[in-house]
């Protein structure tokens, strides 16, 4: 686990270095900024992490693999994308339950 909070824009910079076997938890938010504050949990290990995440106020978001798969998406359709496509994907994603087709957003 990582225990040390994060801001969202920093793991969808770093998707790739992320343990995909993971779960994302982020702050209730309505919508998800680049500061938005988050963890990610080991799946293997996920029972006694919990309790550090509802201590942190922290809500299961996605499985960092989705997380992985947003910012492909991304990166497909805009090779020289932006900090701000990777939160409106996030957001897409996590609103709809699909990827963003940019030629439409």
């Amino acid at each position: 686990m990582q225990t040390k909070d994060q801001k969202l824009a920093d793991m969808l910079l770093h998707a790739e270095k992320l343990f995909w076997r993971g779960s994302l938890y982020c702050e209730d938010v309505k919508y998800f900024s680049g500061n938005t504050k988050c963890i990610i949990i080991n799946d293997d290990r996920k029972a006694g992490e919990i309790g550090y995440a509802e201590e942190k106020n922290l809500k299961f978001t996605l499985r960092v693999q989705t997380l992985i798969d947003i910012v492909h998406n991304v990166a497909v359709q805009r090779p020289t994308f932006s900090v701000d496509d990777l939160i409106a994907a996030f957001n897409y994603y996590v609103g709809n339950g699909a990827f963003i087709n940019f030629g439409e957003a």
